[in-house]
């Protein structure tokens, strides 16, 4: 689902040794990177650390598949100079390792004497400079010492979303990062502005596979040209993507972030965020519409992406302008609903390329389809059972549809999920689920921990309502609310009801003229983080609504 994206430096440092190798210190890290063009560079990285005392230590590093590994070479500092030593080194391949994307990898293990002070060299020839990118503070071994250095040809110079300042031929170091632990920057053209760049680099290799004939697009689509509205062609499109092409994503070197051929996605029935991004773009193309391919973030991905560079961005998405509004449109999400953005970039940015002077846009955190949910309980003491209709609508369903379309048992995951959030074993007695909306009915047993009489008195202990953040797990796949979405929550009871006194501002609590009927209204704000939520007045309000019981009255 996500748009896999380079580490910004290419080698991935930071591989565990395995056990029966000694851990070595490593006290500074040096990157130069020597440009023959924006498509070619030389790397040189030096690794200076202490070896300990053990008979067998090791230097952990990777090399990405398609990174050529020209030479390393290990120094010991001995009689007050380096001295070249030879060593020996292991080599495991990893058909898959994560990083901002997934590729192929070599993982070495250089060997080095045991009590010393040792410098490693490595030298690397790589392709396509737009994956350097990012400057860390602590580089990739958690040093103090950090340093990079550019020799970059006439013409070409460093753009960076901070105050850093980077010449040609100039040293970056810890020192010069101690604001900003972590600067993106981008090279490119002089007299080119950056953005301008990042766009025509995407859209120069995009463009050729975003070319669709005719007679490639279903019979089914082609129907709607001249007879649909642009809204209609907008669903029609993005639901037949959506439900057509089935989602892969794995790659390596450049086809990390440069998609397949539309023609052959849709003939092949497969691709990733890219490629469907691509192919819906190419589609409404089709139909003269304003689409664009959007690099974007999504919201697992910490900070903001404002500046041009591909490590602050890990997805693609296809932006189309209806009536002058921009739909924010991600078809790997199966249970995504035309015009909503999906659940995982709600609230981020996306930057669309080819869309000149106005690249960067935010994407909404709320969705234009209804959203509505209604928790509606039921104590029957006779039958011994609580009975809950559950009504989700819009994006607040997104789950639910989700569970339907992608499990051959949808009873038996609703009532693990249930199990998960109450704690209590919940039969699914019936359920409708459609893409905007479903209706559940659940039943589970009334019991003691529940349910007790003293004299006249039923006492009910609620403190088995899912908490708010397991509300937000089950209706956004998220552990905070990313959208206002409101949420009601009714409480029948066979008696009169007495409540407990509340004077929380967060929650509002309301009875019916019976007073055996309890109606709680919730609003879900956005926050920006799981942090602000879980510090939200509201959970403490929440947690202490229930920390008495409900009594009622015969």
């Amino acid at each position: 689902m996500k748009f896999k994206f380079l580490f910004t430096i290419v080698l991935l440092f930071g591989f565990c040794p395995r056990d029966t190798h000694a851990e070595t210190t490593i006290l500074s890290e040096s990157y130069s990177y020597t440009l023959n063009d924006l498509e070619s560079y030389s790397t040189i990285i030096e690794l200076e650390g202490f070896s300990d005392e053990d008979s067998y230590n090791v230097v952990p590093f990777s090399v990405p598949e398609l990174t050529e590994l020209k030479s390393y070479e290990l120094f010991v500092w001995k009689n007050k100079k380096w001295k070249k030593v030879n060593s020996t080194r292991e080599i495991t391949t990893s058909t898959i390792s994560y990083s901002s994307f997934f590729t192929g990898s070599k993982n070495y293990y250089v060997s080095v004497p045991s009590n010393v002070k040792f410098l490693l060299h490595v030298e690397l020839k790589e392709k396509h400079s737009i994956f350097l990118g990012r400057l860390n503070k602590n580089g990739f071994y958690d040093c103090d010492s950090v340093s990079y250095n550019f020799d970059l040809p006439d013409g070409i110079v460093i753009s960076t979303n901070s105050n850093l300042n980077i010449d040609n031929g100039g040293v970056v170091t810890t020192r010069d990062l101690e604001v900003d632990s972590i600067v993106s920057y981008l090279i490119h053209p002089k007299g080119v502005l950056n953005v301008d760049y990042f766009s025509n680099w995407f859209d120069e290799r995009i463009k050729p596979l975003t070319v669709i004939s005719p007679e490639t697009i279903p019979e089914e689509l082609r129907a709607l040209k001249g007879i649909a509205s642009d809204a209609e062609i907008g669903k029609a499109c993005f639901d037949y993507v959506k439900k057509s092409i089935k989602y892969i994503d794995i790659e390596n070197g450049i086809n990390a972030i440069i998609p397949r051929n539309c023609e052959k996605v849709l003939k092949n029935g497969l691709g990733d965020c890219k490629d469907m991004a691509t192919l819906l773009t190419s589609l409404y193309r089709y139909f003269d519409l304003e689409a664009y391919c959007a690099v974007s973030r999504t919201n697992s991905k910490l900070g903001v992406f404002d500046f041009p560079a591909v490590n602050l961005g890990n997805h693609m998405i296809c932006a189309l302008k209806l009536n002058d509004e921009w739909y924010y449109l991600d078809a790997t999400e199966d249970a995504c609903i035309f015009g909503d953005p999906s659940a995982q970039i709600l609230g981020t940015e996306v930057f669309m390329i080819g869309n000149t002077g106005s690249y960067f846009h935010d994407v909404p955190n709320e969705a234009r389809s209804k959203c509505n949910v209604e928790f509606d309980y039921s104590f029957n003491i006779i039958d011994g059972q609580i009975k809950l209709k559950l009504i989700t609508e819009g994006k607040m369903n997104s789950t639910f549809y989700g569970i339907d379309l992608s499990t051959h048992n949808t009873k038996k995951k609703l009532e693990d999920i249930f199990e998960i959030i109450t704690e209590l074993k919940w039969s699914v007695d019936s359920s409708l689920i459609q893409d905007k909306y479903s209706c559940l009915i659940l039943t589970t047993d009334l019991d003691k921990s529940i349910y007790a009489k003293v004299g006249t008195k039923k006492m009910y202990d609620l403190s088995f309502l899912p908490s708010l953040k397991m509300m937000c797990l089950l209706f956004n796949s998220s552990p905070y609310p990313i959208m206002d979405s409101p949420v009601k929550i009714y409480l029948n009871f066979e008696d009169k009801i007495i409540l407990p006194k509340s004077t929380f501002e967060n929650i509002k609590c309301s009875q019916n003229t019976n007073v055996n009927r309890i109606k709680l209204d919730l609003q879900l704000l956005s926050q920006k983080n799981e942090e602000e939520f879980e510090s939200h007045e509201i959970n403490k309000d929440w947690e202490m609504f229930w920390s008495k019981p409900i009594i009622t009255i015969e």
